[in-house]
């Protein structure tokens, strides 16, 4: 099923074969609520998948390798199927997160920064909604790897000095999301976070 998928990432692939991406992550999400940790033993190769997926459906880098054209600019796929395969991709790893034996730091280390970049994915419609998934995402994530929260923290942060103000709000929405998760053991960070809220 993954190989299947695969193709749809291929130079070349038909927007049939692209369209497939959604599918199978829907699928892989469905599978991990039924059968939780089970699911896991085939979430290996889908989930190095999935940092390529993230990075090719993020209309906010510059890349002559997007996965589609948006209908809005007359392209061939409408805006809600990005939105809904992008959040099937942070909910997948949000899931994935949830397991420490399976989420081991070679895997946040694939996945972090190209995660962090959704948020300059505002082009597609839905952002805010996906930025909301984003946090839920990072909470599990950093959970299970505590020692990297403050550079998860300088690495959303230095988005915030971007010239959109609606970036620099959805920087915020995140932060102050894990801020209410996470508590107290955000302490040691504000120094990190107080010179990038000042500005």
């Amino acid at each position: 099923l993954v190989s299947w998928a695969e193709a749809g990432l291929e130079s070349g692939a038909s927007i049939a074969e692209r369209l497939r991406l959604p599918t199978v992550f829907h699928l892989a999400n469905s599978f991990y609520e039924s059968f939780n940790t089970l699911a896991l033993v085939y979430f290996g190769r889908l989930f190095e998948m999935t940092a390529k997926v993230l990075r090719v459906v993020n209309y906010g880098k510059a890349s002559a390798n997007l996965l589609y054209q948006l209908k809005k600019s007359g392209g061939e796929v409408p805006q809600a199927e990005v939105h809904f395969l992008i959040l099937q991709l942070l909910q997948f790893v949000q899931n994935c997160a949830k397991q420490p034996r399976f989420f081991t730091g070679d895997r946040w280390t694939l996945i972090r920064q190209v995660a962090i970049d959704e948020l300059e994915n505002t082009k597609v419609e839905g952002h805010e909604a996906r930025c909301t998934a984003l946090a839920d995402a990072l909470y599990p994530a950093l959970e299970c790897h505590p020692e990297t929260l403050g550079d998860t923290l300088q690495a959303i942060m230095e988005k915030v000095r971007d010239g959109s103000a609606k970036l620099r709000y959805r920087c915020l929405l995140v932060v102050e999301r894990l801020t209410a998760r996470i508590g107290e053991g955000l302490a040691p960070h504000l120094p990190l976070l107080m010179p990038f809220l000042s500005e």
